[in-house]
């Protein structure tokens, strides 16, 4: 797999696809898609297990760029997305860490946009390392400096791993 090339429609991003959930669409990512700027909206996908998602899209004509598996500060295209989907990422992001992220979360999408997709649910984070979870009220409060929310629920579906999802949608402040 260390030589994948995305596949057609998606631009890589100058990320590598990330394993998959075995060509498995989230039901959550489908779920949430109606919050979406309509296509061709630039879409990144941040995060792990997100080529299926992503291949949905393109399908449905969105313009899909892959963003890094860890680290949103590592993302190499910097071009401004109408949307940003999560897909396992921030599960990974360390506490401390979590207040850059949401600002280089605003920083990516464009005003009235939105942050949307799965984050794993959990008490606060107090581990010495991953996965971290996130409560909801710790999610508001990290995105809530520049998003506001639209949907934040937990939601009837698990990861692969059993681990209980929040499915969310912030939606970027124009001012």
């Amino acid at each position: 797999m260390g030589n994948a090339q995305p596949s057609a429609g998606i631009v890589s991003g100058g990320h590598r696809p990330a394993p998959s959930r075995g060509g498995v669409v989230s039901p959550v990512v489908l779920r949430l898609l109606p919050h979406v700027p309509h296509p061709p909206a630039r879409v990144g996908f941040y995060g792990r297990e997100r080529d299926a998602d992503a291949q949905a899209l393109v399908r449905r004509g969105y313009r899909v760029v892959l963003g890094p598996t860890e680290g949103l500060e590592a993302w190499s295209d910097a071009s401004p997305l109408d949307a940003l989907c999560e897909t396992g990422g921030f599960r990974d992001v360390k506490p401390a860490e979590r207040p850059a992220w949401a600002a280089l979360a605003a920083l990516r999408v464009t005003p009235g946009g939105v942050l949307f997709g799965a984050f794993a649910a959990g008490p606060a984070a107090a581990a010495e390392r991953p996965p971290w979870f996130v409560t909801p009220s710790e999610l508001s409060a990290l995105l809530g400096v520049a998003f506001d929310v639209e949907r934040l629920e937990a939601s009837a579906f698990a990861d692969p791993d059993g681990t209980p999802l929040l499915e969310a949608v912030f939606r970027r402040r124009r001012s």
